[in-house]
């Protein structure tokens, strides 16, 4: 599933945020949830078995309580789709003479190189676009 996707609906959107503060029991998730979002526990339950399946969510029995956490993959997947879209923004192509068509602009995207790309461009550094 899509990260943008993934967060798409406010209450999972929410659960998703609860949960990068720590671990949480399923009621205090379906308190929080419910409260803010008018939505019942049935609804909490869907949410967190949809994060649950797409591993974006781990679960383990605590006695006799579950205990969600949120997998440290699921924030990398949705970091690497917003690096994407700003290597778009970067590589736009307008009418104007900077934004014209260079041959960059068909590279493929490597995050990895992004970050490092990004990082020498907030230091005032310039890397070589034809690389």
């Amino acid at each position: 599933m899509h990260p943008f996707a993934v967060l798409a609906d406010p209450a999972r959107r929410r659960v998703v945020e609860i949960l990068c503060s720590g671990s949480h029991t399923s009621g205090e998730l379906t308190l929080a949830v419910s409260v803010e979002f008018g939505v019942g526990r049935t609804a909490v339950q869907r949410h967190l078995a949809t994060l649950v399946r797409i591993k974006w969510v781990q679960v383990r029995g605590d006695r006799n309580e579950r205990r969600y956490s949120l997998e440290p993959d699921a924030l990398a997947a949705l970091s690497a789709q917003c690096g994407w879209l700003l290597h778009l923004w970067e590589r736009r192509i307008g009418w104007h003479e900077a934004n014209a068509p260079q041959r960059w602009h068909m590279d493929n995207f490597d995050p990895n190189l992004y970050t490092e790309w990004h990082r020498s461009v907030e230091k005032g550094e310039q890397l070589d676009s034809e690389g």
